[in-house]
């Protein structure tokens, strides 16, 4: 088989060089379409050879490579992240005819909530995992800092990925330490919390390094996919406090941010500063990276042989 993918590097990249080196045989091939001129002619030499081509960018890139393989009659697959389903939902409010632009080709999700919003805008899509975490690094039974947390807060979104709720609990738990990525602060103008750190963009080691020694993952968004920071937290045995129930996959309250963070501390005092060992559990058993590799590969291969 010969698969080629766009989307983001840390996650789509990543999974096509397991997929590498898993399944030797086959041709995989990912192409950064979002951020990479030369990876567009790349993408545009490559595409008519290919027997599936899987946009994991949705259709919102801007690079036209959808629209290329629609043009080509490519066999193709789309994957909906989460944000990128709300400006679906935005598009077809001006524009219902839009949905027959998408309806032929296949269409994923790992989120079952982002599954029903497609569904509800009339685009059949089936329920496909691919992060995955590995639970066989050795770690202390007790939290190196039961007092900090760590936080997603993207530059130029801070309103959505919880600014607000993360400056109220700090202020709430002083003694507390709130570590946010992927942000350096410089929209505060200076001005911040003394127990607010920014560590701007880092390093996947890094980032999973700070996780490690750190207790609680906050990630309070009004809408989100099936989040991988939430899964990589849970395989450090790290409580979770998010605005979706993973194991339950239902979204909760979103005006109850401080009692669940209440309920995260509470629990940690509980088990005595222990990490939460359900939580890495729960992430051997449903993110094993084998089985989810497997479970994608037979995907993949049925979209091809089945066409």
């Amino acid at each position: 088989m010969r698969v080629i993918f766009n989307g983001l590097p840390y996650f789509t990249g990543d999974l096509v060089d397991s997929l590498k080196i898993k399944f030797p045989h086959d041709d995989w091939r990912f192409f950064d379409t979002y951020g990479s001129f030369v990876d567009k002619v790349k993408f545009s030499c490559f595409l008519p050879f290919a027997d599936l081509f899987f946009s994991f960018n949705g259709i919102y890139d801007q690079s036209g490579t959808y629209d290329f393989a629609k043009v080509l009659k490519k066999n193709t697959a789309v994957f909906w992240h989460g944000s990128d389903v709300l400006e679906l939902q935005k598009k077809v409010e001006k524009d219902t005819s839009f949905i027959n632009y998408l309806k032929k080709c296949s269409h994923f999700s790992d989120a079952p909530w982002l599954i029903e919003e497609l569904n509800g805008l009339g685009i059949s899509a089936g329920r496909l995992l691919f992060k995955y975490f590995d639970c066989s690094e050795q770690i202390g039974e007790h939290y190196d800092n039961p007092s900090r947390v760590v936080i997603y807060l993207p530059e130029g979104k801070e309103d959505f990925y919880g600014w607000q709720q993360v400056l109220e609990l700090s202020q709430l738990y002083s003694s507390f330490e709130f570590h946010i990525v992927a942000n350096t602060g410089e929209f505060l103008n200076g001005s911040t919390r003394p127990n607010i750190y920014f560590h701007g963009k880092l390093h996947k080691k890094v980032y999973l390094d700070l996780l490690k020694q750190s207790s609680i993952l906050f990630r309070w968004v009004p809408h989100d996919g099936y989040s991988l920071s939430v899964i990589e937290a849970m395989g450090y045995g790290l409580e979770i406090v998010w605005t979706y129930d993973i194991r339950e996959e239902k979204k909760l309250p979103f005006e109850q941010h401080k009692e669940y963070f209440r309920q995260a501390i509470e629990r940690i005092s509980k088990r005595n500063l222990k990490r939460n060992f359900d939580n890495i559990h729960w992430v051997k058993i449903n993110a094993d990276k084998e089985s989810i590799l497997n479970r994608f590969y037979e995907t993949i291969s049925n979209l091809i042989h089945e066409k």
